[in-house]
């Protein structure tokens, strides 16, 4: 769709639900994803000083995202507040993850049918999360990753005991690698 479009499609959404209309938008295409990440609160902020009058009286965000950082949704509706009196959110097709935080920061929720929330996966990335081996970039740990480690130590390998899970653990939180300096005795 071309620019234009877009353009005209979020003028006639400002004129039916008497608001004004900010889109965030990050691919949801297999193979050619973006998340929301750290630099959208700037941009987000840039967008939202454009706006003619501040605060709005009512701000919707035109959202479709598979999610991204966590900890971007409670800074970008923080800032959506500090522009308008009322905050909804529009769900044309998708809101997972970090969409959907953003979501449930808001007033209203207005969404398609065929519109879906959820899953919310926290994930952890920092300087010290393992390097995808052919790209190179961070890949982030999740809640769901730590989870089904503790469950395979225990299920599989047989590791009940506390103090011994505690270990298996503290070799998690370390990242050493099993077989670098670390070695796991499974007895």
């Amino acid at each position: 769709m071309a620019f234009e479009q877009r353009v005209s499609l979020l003028k006639r959404i400002e004129e039916i639900r008497g608001s004004s209309v900010v889109g965030l938008l990050t691919s949801v295409r297999q193979g050619v994803g973006s998340q929301i990440a750290q630099d959208f609160v700037r941009i987000m902020f840039d967008h939202l000083l454009l706006l003619p009058v501040r605060p709005v009286e009512k701000l919707d965000v035109f959202i479709c995202s598979n999610g991204g950082d966590g900890t971007v949704p409670w800074r970008l509706v923080a800032l959506f507040r500090e522009f308008a009196n009322s905050l909804s959110v529009l769900v044309p097709y998708r809101a997972y993850s970090a969409a959907t935080l953003l979501a449930l920061g808001a007033d209203e929720i207005v969404m398609h049918p065929f519109a879906e929330l959820g899953p919310i996966d926290p994930t952890v990335s920092s300087d010290f999360n393992p390097l995808e081996t052919n790209t190179g970039r961070r890949l982030g740990i999740s809640v769901e990753d730590v989870s089904a480690y503790i469950n395979f130590i225990k299920s599989t390998v047989g590791i009940t005991h506390e103090d011994e899970l505690v270990k298996t653990i503290e070799i998690l939180a370390q990242g050493s690698p099993i077989g670098s300096d670390v070695v796991m005795i499974v007895g």
